[in-house]
């Protein structure tokens, strides 16, 4: 996170003040990006760019910290640093209450077009992730300016991987290497769809 608002605010990460949404409870109310902060996408939005922030957020999720209020036009994702590739779902294992070992947390839907909660079909964050950048470059008018922000979840934990992208390593390697290896292939064929789509355009 503080490397990801550094990026965006054009600061040294320590001067963000988001090093503390690490370690903020996951709920929808974690203070991040402080309301009228100086952001890539705002300097670009005044200057007639289209904006989008495309996957995992992870820089606060009250109104002020959410992409739409630090200059970018469209979201489409997840606030909170990971969610089940599938369900898209945050959850963690706790221990029982009263017991030693982390606490139990709750469980929570987060995934988010622009401000409006969605439960899209069943398929892997990545390739709706991946879908979503090309349509934002597809929609864009001919000489209209754009920045697209994207961020793949993947390759993070829970680790999950689509059976197309699994079954290109073989059956022999360690499980969780052939996993990564799944995701981050998943991750290339999506970023080759974005690139044809500008050769395209």
């Amino acid at each position: 996170s503080p490397s990801r608002a550094s990026v965006l605010a054009g600061k040294y990460p320590q001067r963000t003040g988001i090093a503390e949404v690490l370690n903020s409870k996951p709920t929808f109310d974690v203070a991040g990006l402080r309301r009228g902060e100086v952001s890539l996408a705002r300097e670009l939005q005044k200057a007639g760019y289209k904006t989008a922030a495309v996957g995992k957020w992870h820089l606060g999720s009250e109104a002020a910290s959410r992409p739409r209020a630090q200059g970018f036009d469209e979201f489409y994702g997840f606030y909170s640093g990971w969610v089940d590739y599938y369900s898209q779902r945050y959850y963690t294992l706790g221990g029982n209450p009263g017991a030693s070992g982390p606490p139990p947390q709750n469980i929570f839907h987060d995934f988010w077009d622009n401000e409006k909660e969605i439960y899209p079909e069943p398929q892997h964050q990545t390739a709706l992730l991946g879908r979503r950048a090309v349509e934002f470059v597809r929609r864009q008018q001919a000489g209209q300016p754009f920045f697209l922000y994207l961020a793949f979840g993947a390759p993070h934990y829970p680790m999950m991987a689509p059976a197309n992208c699994v079954e290109r390593f073989p059956a022999t390697m360690d499980r969780d290497r052939r996993l990564h290896l799944a995701m981050i292939a998943d991750i290339d064929d999506q970023i080759g769809a974005l690139r044809a789509e500008l050769q395209r355009k």
